[in-house]
């Protein structure tokens, strides 16, 4: 038998929390906010993965790593907030996010896997802030299914040139900012 769970609008994770595991909330179609405490660390696989209504998430300073399809078709997120401490983005993490317009990539980040916003049919910016490429594990497929002719890659000024030697921004707008 199947167990339904009562539908959920809102949901605050318990300080003292540390990792929200693989498919803790999936497929809870009518989850529209969640509130995650700095004791977080890690999003799980799949963590939230269909929660449709979701409209946007804070992931706060504290959250290192956001693994695979951890918030994948989310179709309403329109806001993502990455948490200043995260260092790790695995494989097709925000894929689907349709509402999703801008997304910023905090310069800790140093492992981007590919397809992490792959099909956000509405992403027209993505800002990147590091400044530095050498030590950054970034796949070169982490741009895949993002539309080039709809979506603008803003970079530190001065990085203009390594950026659009990666493989990964052939045939993006790459613009610097300050």
């Amino acid at each position: 038998k199947a167990c339904l769970l009562p539908p959920l609008k809102s949901i605050s994770i318990p300080d003292g929390v540390v990792r929200i595991g693989n498919g803790a909330f999936e497929n809870r179609t009518t989850l529209t906010e969640v509130h995650i405490p700095e004791s977080v660390k890690e999003i799980g696989f799949g963590a939230f993965c269909s929660c449709y209504r979701l409209a946007g998430i804070h992931l706060p300073n504290g959250v290192t790593k956001v693994e695979s399809r951890a918030f994948d078709s989310c179709e309403s997120m329109a806001h993502i907030e990455l948490s200043d401490s995260l260092t790790r983005i695995e494989e097709a993490a925000f894929i689907g996010c349709d509402s999703l317009t801008s997304i910023r990539i905090p310069k800790s980040v140093t492992k981007i896997e590919g397809w992490f916003v792959a099909h956000c049919n509405q992403l027209r910016e993505i800002h990147f802030e590091s400044k530095g490429l050498k030590s950054a594990k970034w796949n070169a497929e982490i741009l895949k299914g993002v539309d080039k002719s709809k979506c603008t890659i803003f970079v530190p000024n001065g990085t203009k040139e390594m950026y659009g030697a990666h493989p990964a921004f052939e045939g993006f707008r790459i613009v610097e900012e300050n």
